[in-house]
C-alpha cells in the first residue's frame, strides 16, 4: 500500500497515541514525530470527525485514541486523514 504524506503523518501521529496511552498535544505530537504543526491540526481535525480520536479542551488537553487501538487499521486512517 502507497501512502501519501499526509496518511503517512496521520499514521505515525495515531501510533504515537497508541503508545502513549494518555492525552497528548498537537504541539507534543508535531515536535516529537516532526511533522508540521499546521498540517497536523488539519489531520486530527479529519480523525476527530470520524471518530478514531477524542480531544479533550483545557490546559492539559489533547487528543487520545477513541477506540482501542487493536480496533483502527491503517486502511482506516489513510481513509480519513486524506479527506
Amino acid at each position: 500500500m502507497q501512502l501519501n504524506m499526509k496518511s503517512s503523518y496521520g499514521l505515525r501521529a495515531m501510533v504515537f497515541l497508541a503508545n502513549a496511552q494518555k492525552i497528548c498535544s498537537v504541539r507534543e505530537i508535531s515536535q516529537k514525530e516532526n511533522i508540521p504543526f499546521d498540517f497536523l491540526e488539519k489531520i486530527f481535525s479529519n480523525l476527530q470527525k470520524d471518530g478514531l480520536i477524542k480531544s479533550s479542551r483545557g490546559a492539559k488537553g489533547g487528543y487520545i485514541l477513541a477506540k482501542p487501538s487493536r480496533e483502527i487499521n491503517m486502511q482506516e486512517i489513510d481513509r480519513k486523514s486524506v479527506v
